[in-house]
């Protein structure tokens, strides 16, 4: 009976450390790099210190009605054009901000968990690796459910 109360007590510790995991975490699927997994807008802003690149991901609509202070749009993120490795989505963000020879962080949001799941694994994967690539899980709408700002000045890039 000792045994199998240590056993339960173990389980349990374990559940609860699972549970009190930092809000940020790592993301990691076979096909796509790891990124870190921001649960909520404080933890992701932050990641806004030194040199980053916020990256709206949803329709420019919907950045135009409001987007995350600083956050910057070039395209829709689409399931079609960022699966694969020659993804021209992942491709033209390395064309605007290279990986290599820069410490800068991407942090990406939109509106779809679905998006959110491949998008920012896709762009760790394509260069700029789990300690660069940051995603807020919920999207924008957590951000406002926040309180935190927002604007509507648009910083729209010219496609490379």
């Amino acid at each position: 009976m000792k045994k199998l109360n240590k056993i339960f007590g173990a389980a349990l510790v374990a559940l609860a450390a699972a549970f009190a995991f930092s809000a940020c975490s790592s993301g990691n699927d076979e096909q796509l790099g790891n990124y870190n997994k921001c649960n909520d807008a404080a933890t992701f802003k932050l990641a806004m210190t030194g040199d980053y690149v916020i990256i709206d991901s949803r329709s420019q609509a919907d950045y135009e009605a409001g987007h995350i202070p600083g956050a910057v749009w070039f395209k829709e993120a689409t399931a079609p054009n960022t699966k694969n490795n020659g993804s021209e989505w992942c491709q033209d963000l390395l064309t605007l901000f290279p990986a290599n020879g820069t410490n800068t962080r991407i942090l990406i949001y939109s509106n779809s968990s679905d998006k959110n799941m491949w998008l920012p694994g896709r762009v760790s994967k394509l260069g700029y690796g789990h300690s660069r690539t940051y995603n807020l899980m919920n999207g924008y709408k957590d951000w406002v459910k926040a309180g935190e700002a927002t604007e509507t000045d648009t910083h729209i890039l010219p496609l490379p």
